[in-house]
């Protein structure tokens, strides 16, 4: 069964590789996901339903070997919906 709602809130996490100090990379994965916030913004989501949130190195989807440490250099943006209601039949 599909669902549809309208968004409430919008969470933009930001990410970084290993090397740097940990203060220094959630000062990073912040300032990433503050980007990708000011983007959507421009694009019309309002401000104050963007949160922003700064993991850092915490949570990587690759080894931090050479080639694969890019992948964790990311920011994932998450649609929350408080309310979700129940579209088409549920046969």
């Amino acid at each position: 069964m599909a669902t549809a709602g309208a968004a409430d809130r919008v969470m933009c996490i930001g990410h970084t590789d290993a090397p740097g100090t940990l203060e220094k990379n959630n000062i990073l994965a912040v300032r990433r996901a503050n980007a990708v916030k000011e983007a959507l913004v421009r694009e019309g989501v309002p401000e104050t339903a963007i949160l922003l949130v700064g993991r850092g190195s915490r949570e990587p989807l690759a080894g931090d070997g050479g080639g694969s440490r890019h992948e964790n250099r990311r920011v994932e943006i998450v649609v929350l919906f408080q309310k979700v209601e129940p579209v088409g039949d549920p046969d």
